[in-house]
């Protein structure tokens, strides 16, 4: 037996099992790191947030890439 790990919820996906939890874990940690990093460089709040876009996006593509490739909804 195969098991789930996201569930589709709206738009999101949901972590489900260990394995989802430890994987939104360390993209959530690793995307606060980055922003922790552009926010010290940074001179003004806009400028924090142009540059912190990129990296929050991307982040979320691999999240989703991850958790719909992961589950298989059949």
């Amino acid at each position: 037996m195969k098991t789930q790990h996201f569930k589709k919820w709206l738009w999101f996906y949901l972590p489900t099992s260990f394995v989802a939890i430890i994987i939104t874990l360390i993209l959530l940690a690793h995307t606060l790191w980055v922003a922790k990093v552009i926010d010290h460089n940074s001179h003004s709040v806009s400028d924090t947030l142009y540059n912190l876009f990129p990296f929050a996006v991307c982040t979320f593509f691999i999240y989703e890439w991850l958790a719909k490739n992961i589950t298989k909804n059949k």
